[in-house]
């Protein structure tokens, strides 16, 4: 089975990802999507990505990452596909632990993986391989996922393009794009290894901000449906309510919404 990394970056943050970059191997290819947007210096990304067969340089002009994944998943041709991020650094034998993965689990079609972060933020992953359901991938980011191509494929599944960075709703793309995974008849699963290290900062983070609300209100009712994510969003709000800042902006959008 062969592994491809598809790589979202934007504007100057091309320099981080150049000095991130795994290098060559005969079981990897590397597909960057480049959201150019002021980045003057196109040509000069293009003749460094030449001087190495395993990549594929593809510069756009659009914002928001899941456009950029999109046109990832639209020119990808590996067996698995795994989501990159341009601030990750991968373990030397990340490609082996992904394809091994899949190779010992036969009929799934995407698995999530679990990564470390600084001291500051440390990430709680579970020890144990568990299986996906709509309720487990509310947690999970996009460097933690990878996917069989034939399924993504198949089921005609993409990153929704409204959410994301870069975008209003800039959070919880992932679990409605696995949403649609799950509800398109795909099986996931969670394999306990860690395949990166990702820099202590997240957008994930944010709780107070009017959008990061919107947007787990939004992901709830696409995951869940209009009633049901309406119900369990109030239920997460009131769980969490320390973290949304005390509740008094949080309530207001919350009556605005009943």
């Amino acid at each position: 089975m062969t592994l491809e990394m598809l790589y979202s970056t934007y504007g100057d943050r091309i320099f981080r990802l150049i000095n991130n970059l795994p290098p060559q191997s005969l079981y990897v290819s590397i597909t960057i999507v480049h959201q150019v947007g002021g980045c003057d210096q196109l040509m000069n990304y293009q003749e460094h990505f030449k001087r190495r067969s395993d990549i594929r340089y593809i510069p756009i002009n659009s914002v928001g990452v899941t456009k950029s994944r999109n046109v990832a998943i639209e020119n990808s041709h590996a067996d698995i596909v795994l989501f990159c991020d341009d601030d990750v650094v991968y373990e030397d034998d990340f490609y082996k632990k992904v394809i091994l993965s899949y190779k010992e689990n036969s009929g799934v079609d995407f698995i999530t993986f679990s990564y470390n972060r600084g001291l500051t933020q440390p990430v709680k992953f579970s020890k144990r391989k568990t299986k996906h359901d709509l309720f487990s991938i509310l947690s999970v980011g996009t460097i933690e996922i990878s996917c069989l191509r034939s399924s993504l494929l198949n089921a005609r599944c993409f990153f929704p393009e409204d959410m994301g960075t870069g975008q209003k709703l800039f959070l919880c793309d992932e679990p409605v794009f696995l949403a649609s995974l799950i509800r398109a008849g795909c099986r996931g699963i969670y394999v306990p290894l860690n395949i990166c290290d990702h820099p202590d900062e997240s957008s994930g983070a944010d709780f107070k901000s009017y959008y990061a609300i919107e947007s787990r209100y939004e992901c709830f009712k696409r995951v869940f449906g209009l009633f049901m994510g309406r119900v369990l969003f109030f239920c997460f709000v009131f769980y969490r309510l320390k973290d949304f800042g005390g509740g008094v902006r949080v309530l207001k959008y919350i009556f605005r919404k009943v």
